[in-house]
């Protein structure tokens, strides 16, 4: 049976991961999209963030962590075995031709956890910090992480989509629930 939705996420990934295809790209994004890269400027954000904003700033970066503490394995666990996609790199998919550029990965392919966990953290600091400049950073910071599993071989586009509105769901919640239930009650001004 022909699948309009999935025929389409199909011709998409396959501009993406094959016919956008160059050297510079091939270099790039293996990098932008694994996790090990990110470490030191993440340390080194949160280290400017609480400089700025001292106790209610420490208290943001915990609880931004204990969301990802509770959205990643809920969604690396649960949600990706629920929902049984194979990613596009593995076998099973029936596709054939999709550029792995770093290494077969064997938990499902929906929800994009990298997408999850970027969005989540991008949209918590964006309701606490409503700058346009951390908006608009985040927002890159977002895209190019989404784009980048997409260009990698490792996600199909409506993962990387699903995995960005679950996390701006997550991240959104938690930063309104951490609001009013952590923040608002430090006597700092707000972030």
């Amino acid at each position: 049976m022909f699948d309009p939705l999935l025929a389409c996420d199909r011709a998409v990934f396959f501009f993406i991961n094959r016919d956008l295809a160059n050297g510079l790209f091939d270099r790039i994004f293996p990098i932008i999209t694994t996790g090990k890269y990110w470490i030191a400027p993440a340390i080194l954000a949160a280290i400017v963030y609480i400089g700025r904003g001292r106790r209610r700033a420490v208290a943001a970066v915990l609880l931004a962590l204990l969301m990802i503490a509770i959205t990643d394995p809920l969604f690396y666990r649960i949600v990706k075995p629920a929902a049984g996609r194979f990613r596009p790199c593995d076998p099973r998919s029936g596709l054939t031709g999709v550029r792995c550029l770093i290494g077969m990965r064997t938990s499902g392919s929906f929800p994009s956890s990298h997408a999850v966990n970027t969005t989540a953290l991008v949209a918590f600091f964006a309701f606490l910090y409503p700058r346009r400049r951390v908006i608009a950073a985040g927002a890159v910071l977002a895209l190019l992480v989404g784009f980048s599993r997409v260009y990698v071989g490792v996600h199909y586009p409506g993962d990387v989509l699903g995995g960005a509105i679950l996390g701006i769901l997550a991240g959104l919640g938690s930063a309104a629930l951490g609001r009013s239930v952590v923040l608002n009650r430090m006597k700092e001004r707000p972030c």
